[in-house]
């Protein structure tokens, strides 16, 4: 069976200066905080929204940095405290693609509980968390998981044999510059921080046997997708 697996890192949640977060860094000139580099690995659940959050969240990750939410509509937001301002939003559509369905998977141990106010009826208690949330045939055979660990949030974008990866665009907003640098990251800079997303990886599984992909970013405009090099 030939399979093909997109992954990239995107660390745009850490907000402490010269953080090392695995294959990607993020840096906020307004913020000066120390963090646990230990952190960068713990799993962090996705929770599901059952009424305590706005009504076009599905699920959303509460990182040590800031959160990931996931919409019912398919579009992502990273939501990055800053110290002076309140918060700032990047924002990430997927240009052309519908998800048939937005889940949770791998149920995690953790259940979260929230208490508003004195009224039993309005708290909300046991709400369930995942070890991931995928969405599926987000592009015709392309299915999309996202992972969160620590300041991280990976994006495991799996191919079946016959789907293009070319139709894979991402549209952010929020940025005021997207450029690829030199050392093949994708870089996001804001009016307060800077992002980095990791070097994209891509690998094919044929026969059980992992062979890796050439994959670079390609930048349009407000948008990026992904170059692919020859695979089967």
């Amino acid at each position: 069976m030939k399979r093909l697996l997109l992954s990239l890192t995107l660390a745009a949640l850490a907000t402490a200066p010269g953080l090392s977060a695995n294959m990607a860094t993020a840096t906020a000139k307004t913020e000066d905080t120390s963090r646990n580099p230990r952190h960068a690995t713990l799993q962090i659940p996705f929770i599901k929204n059952i009424g305590q959050a706005d009504d076009d969240v599905a699920f959303y990750a509460d990182t040590f940095g800031g959160a990931v939410v996931v919409k019912k509509r398919g579009d992502l937001e990273l939501l990055v405290p800053l110290k002076k301002t309140g918060q700032a939003v990047i924002g990430e559509s997927f240009v052309g693609a519908r998800a048939t369905s937005i889940e949770g998977a791998r149920p995690a141990v953790t259940k979260v509980n929230y208490f508003y106010g004195s009224d039993p009826a309005k708290w909300q208690l046991g709400v369930p968390t995942y070890e991931s949330v995928t969405l599926d045939n987000l592009y015709d055979g392309i299915d999309l998981e996202l992972k969160a660990h620590g300041n991280n949030v990976e994006k495991l974008f799996h191919l079946r044999p016959g789907a293009r990866p070319d139709s894979i665009r991402i549209r952010v907003t929020g940025a005021r510059s997207i450029e690829v640098v030199e050392n093949g990251f994708l870089e996001i800079e804001t009016n307060d921080f800077v992002v980095h997303y990791s070097v994209p990886l891509a690998y094919q599984v044929i026969d059980n046997e992992r062979r890796p992909v050439d994959v670079a970013y390609r930048v349009t405009g407000d948008s990026y997708s992904f170059e692919l090099g020859d695979f089967d």
